[in-house]
């Protein structure tokens, strides 16, 4: 219904000199075009064309990236140029209509793209564990500062060499990329991260298999989109751009180069890769999730390298998202498995392990919707749907009071399809905003050496009812129950301890979870949490954290611990040692010349036997009259005696009075005016 010469159109400002670039839909009396403006290599503004149709949406795209502008229409490039001269002051949409009629023009779904950021020039002598990962395998060193610049280095391949590998990133899909070639890695530690740029320096003299690759990969499904320096053939350098899955790509000319800069950036479902500001090539990443952007050397035929990076820039997601508050580790995946402390060490219980994600929120904000995707099937949390193996519970109050939703798996169901780790995404509608976040499920390769623990006082191991194994352990004071350490390198890493009494079936918390550094290798227990006769279980669980980061959009509720990330991932082995408190064996430490007992000892206490019949006992003792001696029996339940010193004493005398041993160990003789007691305190 528009009139001819009405359109649409997207473009940028500058201020000064004033003037604009862009492109527009226009209606003219010969149908519609897309007209865009562009300099050529002598700076002049040439135009251009484009077929357009009306009443259709079409993607328009305009990008400002390493000095090139580039135009896109419905995902194409249709002109990228040199644009230095034009300094964009602003960006914008607008519409118009030349002969002065009414018009209606729509536009939809904008999405802009940040500056490049300056992420690290490495002048500050460290590597910045904040800003950075690394990984190093099979000979390969530990990226490391030196001379202001990042130093990537191996003496050799070596099999025996330790590795370190990005959470999640230890899998065979991996390891055969490595081609178990001595190997060191840099990466990106931002998931809000979409792009990076470095300059990668491959020396002169650097062996025809040493390479230096700037490169974007994803866990799942696996992939790597890789732009690789080389000494090609000896020749000279050259990148080979590709995709590592799909064995495909290009290569560039040799150079006599040896120090480039080169980006890559996830965009609108492409890894496209520039070489010194130039668009080189771009690589479908329809089904590709980055997990990460960084930098990969490697020398194929095991040989020493040494290779280098500098200034590395990034592009960085914007959030303009109300920030929700979180606790620390409350956006929380794990998977586990349970164990039971038996005589030959842990024994896996079947059954007791799972697959768990859960969140809480501290301010409970009314969450409209809530999904989760895996595999590419969306789940509705709201309607507590989840995959086939799993329970889902959502609404606050249905089990923590802050817990918006708890997703379990079954424990006796079938997690092959889960073996090897798995990408969890869950999207949240919270006041009309989305946010999105995503648990990276560790493998079961993931899993650490099960805990091992033993605890203070125990005897002999037994077999409770149903079969279980268990110790009894002496009354005392406190109890220690220590374990091997957790052998680990990673500072995330952590021990959690809990006690809880066994009721049947149910078990009740007596002491809540309480995490400890992995260096920890025991733990104190209080005689006072626990009772006699009362059966205990000991969780000591070892906890290897695959992920852990501050999703955009959250942030550390008041008075949380701002070091710890908000949501964790990780993979736990959990042993559990069962236990009942049992009175501890008298021990007798006085004894009459016929070796009847009478002061025994049971834990750190000293207690009268339980019984003293024909005992007879000689004291000294000062009163109100001052010392005095007395000689008393203990017999058929009598306490009786009289004052002085006698070989033996018989009824009557002067004092009788009936008496018993109490609970305590006591002597309770009770006299005419109550009770009068005896306690042996020391021997």
């Amino acid at each position: 219904g528009n009139q001819n010469e009405a359109g649409v159109y997207l473009t940028t400002l500058d201020s000064n000199p004033l003037g604009s670039l862009g492109f527009e839909l226009r209606k003219t009396a010969t149908g519609s075009s897309f007209n865009y403006d562009y300099f050529n290599d002598q700076g002049s503004k040439i135009l251009g064309y484009e077929a357009g149709s009306l009443d259709t949406f079409h993607k328009i795209k305009m990008t400002e990236l390493n000095g090139q502008t580039s135009y896109y229409l419905d995902n194409k490039l249709i002109k990228q140029f040199a644009s230095t001269s034009h300094d964009s002051d602003y960006w914008g949409i607008g519409s118009f209509s030349d002969n002065g009629m009414a018009y209606t023009t729509y536009a939809d779904n904008v999405r802009v793209l940040r500056n490049w950021e300056d992420y690290d020039d490495f002048s500050s002598g460290t590597l910045d564990a904040s800003k950075w990962g690394t990984m190093y395998f099979y000979g390969g060193n530990k990226p490391e500062v030196k001379d202001g610049r990042v130093e990537f280095s191996s003496s050799g391949k070596s099999a025996s060499a330790s590795s370190d590998f990005k959470q999640g990133w230890n899998t065979s899909e991996f390891i055969n990329y490595t081609e178990s070639a001595p190997g060191s890695v840099l990466y990106v530690n931002d998931s809000a991260v979409y792009g990076i740029e470095a300059t990668v320096t491959l020396p002169v003299g650097s062996s025809p298999e040493t390479g230096i690759c700037l490169q974007v990969g994803s866990l799942n499904s696996f992939g790597q989109h890789i732009a690789e320096l080389m000494n090609d053939k000896g020749n000279g350098p050259s990148f080979w751009i590709h995709d590592y899955v799909a064995d495909s790509g290009i290569s560039t000319p040799s150079s006599t180069e040896t120090t480039f800069k080169v980006s890559v950036i996830n965009d609108n479902q492409k890894n496209i890769f520039y070489i010194n500001n130039v668009k080189m090539h771009e690589l479908d990443a329809t089904n590709f999730i980055p997990d990460w952007f960084g930098i990969n050397t490697f020398e194929n035929n095991g040989q020493a390298y040494t290779v280098y990076a500098d200034n590395v820039r990034v592009l960085r997601r914007s959030s303009n998202l109300p920030l929700i508050n979180v606790a620390p580790a409350k956006i929380e995946g794990e998977r586990d498995l349970v164990y039971l402390q038996s005589s030959s060490g842990p024994s896996l219980l079947a059954g007791a392990g799972e697959i768990n994600f859960d969140l809480e929120l501290a301010d409970r904000p009314t969450v409209s919707a809530a999904t989760l995707k895996v595999d590419g099937n969306v789940f509705d949390i709201t309607q507590n749907q989840g995959p086939t193996v799993f329970r889902t519970r959502f609404g606050y109050g249905t089990g923590e009071p802050n817990e918006l939703y708890d997703i379990e798996s079954s424990s006796t169901s079938d997690w092959n399809a889960y073996a090897n780790g798995k990408r969890f995404q869950f999207d949240l509608l919270i006041g009309g905003n989305q946010y999105t976040y995503s648990h990276d499920l560790p493998g079961e390769a993931e899993l650490p050496t099960a805990p091992s623990p033993s605890i203070s006082g125990a005897g002999s191991w037994k077999k409770d009812q149903s079969g279980y194994d268990y110790v009894e352990v002496s009354e005392a004071q406190n109890y220690v129950v220590s374990w091997d350490p957790f052998v680990t390198s990673d500072s995330n890493d952590f021990i959690l301890v809990s006690l809880v009494e066994q009721i049947g079936d149910e078990e009740k918390d007596i002491l809540g979870d309480v995490n400890l550094t992995a260096a920890t290798s025991s733990y104190e227990i209080s005689g006072n949490l626990l009772e006699k006769n009362k059966s205990y279980l000991f969780y000591v669980g070892f906890s290897n954290v695959v992920q852990s980061e501050n999703p955009t959009g959250f942030t550390h509720s008041t008075d949380s611990n701002t070091t710890k990330s908000l949501l964790r991932t990780s993979a736990n082995s959990v042993t559990a040692i069962a236990f009942m408190v049992k009175s501890a064996d008298p021990v007798t430490v006085v004894s009459d010349p016929n070796g009847q007992a009478v002061v025994v000892q049971v834990g750190n206490e000293y207690q009268w036997n339980s019984t003293l019949d024909g005992v007879t006992l000689w004291t000294v003792a000062k009163s109100s009259d001052g010392w005095g001696s007395m000689t008393m029996r203990f017999e058929n339940g009598r306490n009786y005696g009289n004052k002085g010193f006698y070989d033996s004493i018989a009824l009557p005398q002067t004092y009788d009075m009936p008496f018993v041993i109490d609970q305590n160990g006591y002597v309770k003789v009770t006299e005419t005016s109550g009770y009068q007691y005896y306690n042996a305190v020391s021997v």
